[in-house]
């Protein structure tokens, strides 16, 4: 009789009932349990040469036997490993409820800093909140807990549709002062770029390829993928870029509320979503929202995410077959998500590494907007474009939070966002020629 025969199975199990109380058995009575491994259940990862890596030794063999023999046991059969349902239970369940309970705080917090007046209100708001999780909390979260990548990307799509939305023939209509905005654009990242720089390398003291990709005034992810591969400090250079764009979206509302002497955009009322939208138009703006990312992955745009469902209310508006309109709350939904989304990029990250480059973000962030407010002041008096506009047209932010400020002060966040598009492929492109030149790696010092 073979192992694998039926009956041989049948009385393995008839012995492991009758004298371990069943605890490998697969069915029948007893005290039969299962066995989930930490990461048993995870697919493989790629090695760095592009190869799987083994989680275990015995290749050729079936998984289960894999799992059964490397768990400890007091049977002599084999324990099986957890199905599905239980993976379900330990390890995804955790999960959804954490982010359901990080959006149930989000909705709080922006509620309150819409009734303190806060600029952005529903987006700095569940910001705090989620920083406050990240950092003083996250014992509290699951192990391995990453805020939802799909969750953000489907909100970003909804705010470049409203965008879209708002192109109109008026836009191309000041397509002549394009030639001056832009060039500012140019100067400023050029500019800017050298001013991070040397903020970074003098003042915080990291070597000359960390520095030179975490000064980037634009490029997030490429520049940070770029960086990876030149040997810069992943950690580092991931928290500057991200502290880069939470400084801006923090500050420059703020700072324009404090400049005007009150309350603006979404703080004082002003807002360009409609409250009164049919829910029968829902449908319409999920299948836009998913044509417009699957346009800017085809196409290869750069915040495809974003500039792609852009794209495609833009043709839509231009040539009015379609108007879209995006109710006020699905906005509201919308600044809620990205808020907590950044505010949590700070989990894992020490308290003291977190405080000095919070420091530092703010003295690179603060000489950027100084540059950008300069050529904002001499492109009104050669333009005669709003100022604030211009301000946000040239802050080095992310193109969907600047978008958001710019539709908080019911500017056109189409003429934004276009400027914006133009400063990410200048910096990514400017970056890819420079990194040829830039000296080699040293050591980080190391933090105090």
């Amino acid at each position: 009789m073979r192992p694998h025969d039926p009956v041989f199975q049948h009385a393995a199990r008839w012995i492991d009932r009758a004298a371990f109380g069943g605890l490998a058995g697969p069915t029948g009575g007893g005290r039969e349990r299962c066995v989930v491994l930490p990461g048993a259940l995870d697919p493989p990862v790629k090695s760095r040469a592009g190869g799987i890596e083994r989680r275990m030794a015995g290749a050729g063999t079936s998984r289960r036997d894999r799992l059964s023999r490397a768990m400890p046991r007091t049977s002599p059969w084999p324990v099986p490993p957890c199905p599905r349902p239980a993976r379900v239970v330990q390890v995804i369940m955790p999960r959804i409820l954490t982010t359901l309970a990080l959006l149930a705080l989000a909705g709080l917090c922006g509620l309150a800093a819409r009734a303190v007046g806060t600029p952005l209100p529903f987006m700095l708001g569940p910001l705090a909140g989620a920083a406050v999780i990240a950092t003083v909390l996250p014992h509290r979260l699951p192990d391995g807990y990453r805020f939802p990548t799909g969750l953000r990307i489907g909100f970003i799509a909804i705010i470049g549709l409203m965008i879209g939305a708002q192109v109109t023939p008026a836009l191309f209509a000041e397509a002549r002062n394009y030639a001056l905005s832009f060039g500012a654009v140019t100067l400023f990242v050029g500019l800017a770029h050298g001013a991070g720089y040397a903020i970074y390398r003098r003042l915080g003291g990291y070597d000359p390829v960390t520095a030179f990709y975490a000064s980037a005034p634009g490029g997030l992810y490429e520049s940070i993928e770029m960086g990876a591969a030149a040997g810069a400090d992943v950690t580092r250079l991931m928290m500057q870029q991200f502290l880069r764009i939470i400084v801006v979206v923090t500050i420059l509302p703020l700072g324009l509320s404090l400049w005007l002497g009150g309350p603006v955009g979404s703080a004082g009322g002003v807002t360009l979503a409609r409250g009164d939208v049919p829910w029968s138009d829902l449908p319409v703006i999920a299948l836009a929202v998913l044509g417009g990312v699957v346009l800017g992955r085809v196409l290869r745009l750069p915040a495809g995410q974003m500039t792609g469902p852009m794209a495609l209310a833009a043709v839509l508006s231009l040539t009015g077959w379609l108007s879209l309109e995006v109710p006020q709350w699905l906005v509201n939904l919308a600044q809620m998500v990205l808020g907590t989304a950044l505010g949590m990029r700070f989990t894992g990250l020490s308290r003291a590494l977190l405080a000095r480059g919070t420091g530092l973000a703010l003295a690179a962030v603060g000489a950027m907007l100084a540059i950008g407010g300069a050529l904002a002041a001499g492109l009104h008096a050669l333009t005669g474009e709003a100022v604030d506009v211009l301000v946000i047209s040239l802050a080095p932010g992310g193109v969907t939070e600047m978008a958001l400020v710019a539709l908080s002060l019911n500017a056109n966040p189409a003429f934004v966002t276009l400027h914006h598009i133009y400063r990410i492929v200048l910096t990514v492109l400017v970056i890819g020629v420079l990194a040829r030149f830039t000296p080699g790696r040293r050591d980080a010092p190391r933090d105090r």
